[in-house]
């Protein structure tokens, strides 16, 4: 799980940073996205998980000894939760590869 999980934040970061450059040729064409955007929900929902991934990742770093085993055994039997995670990243990197595809057109 924690492999593919590293996997998909490898890909998903690729892809934020030719988001990031896109959005800044927008940004210097006098060109936003309005508030209402689905592009901007959808950079917000990505920036939910990503902070959901954080929090987890930061209990199996922060503790030590028995704690962080405990964390760890806790990892192993959380593999349904793990894997919605890595499937809901994997839209996020789909729909963000989409935006960039159009743009090339």
């Amino acid at each position: 799980d924690a492999a593919n999980l590293l996997e998909e934040l490898e890909l998903l970061c690729q892809v934020l940073t030719s988001l990031e450059r896109f959005l800044a040729s927008w940004s210097s064409k006098g060109r936003s996205f309005k508030e209402t955007s689905v592009f901007i929900k959808a950079i917000g929902g990505c920036k939910t998980q990503i902070s959901a991934i954080k929090i987890k990742i930061d209990k199996l770093v922060g503790k030590h000894g028995v704690a962080q085993i405990i964390e760890r055994g806790k990892w192993y039997y959380e593999h349904d939760e793990h894997q919605q995670l890595i499937q809901t990243i994997h839209r996020y990197i789909g729909m963000f590869q989409i935006s960039l595809s159009i743009d090339g057109m």
